[in-house]
């Protein structure tokens, strides 16, 4: 059997129009039991305030995915800062939140636009 790679990266942020003090982080792939633990280090290895993480990428996720998404949320309001999630209307990720009911917790969007726009409102 072959150990489960991390798919996990963090999106170049020049190659983004994103505005310059939001961080983008882009993982790709499954986001599960063995993925969740890289997500959640890059999660916690940003000092921004802002994060949008974009979930388009993700074609598997399941609850143990759910623990860096809460756990950076969490982070995040103590610090004063916000996360946004981009989580496709058809993607594995916006059904899983819409099954347990993080989106009345977490700012879920459907594109990066809309994400942006959400941090920089909440500004």
């Amino acid at each position: 059997m072959q150990a489960p790679q991390d798919t996990t990266k963090v999106h170049d942020p020049t190659a983004s129009v994103a505005p310059a003090d939001v961080v983008v982080i882009a993982p790709e792939g499954e986001l599960d039991l063995a993925s969740a633990p890289a997500l959640c280090a890059r999660l916690a290895g940003t000092r921004a305030g802002r994060v949008l993480l974009d979930l388009s990428g993700i074609v598997f996720c399941d609850s143990a995915g759910l623990r860096p998404i809460m756990g950076a949320a969490r982070e995040l309001a103590i610090r004063g800062g916000r996360l946004a999630v981009v989580a496709p209307p058809e993607g594995e990720p916006a059904r899983l939140f819409a099954v347990t009911g993080l989106e009345e917790f977490i700012a879920i969007v459907p594109d990066r636009d809309q994400g942006f726009e959400r941090l920089l409102r909440s500004a």
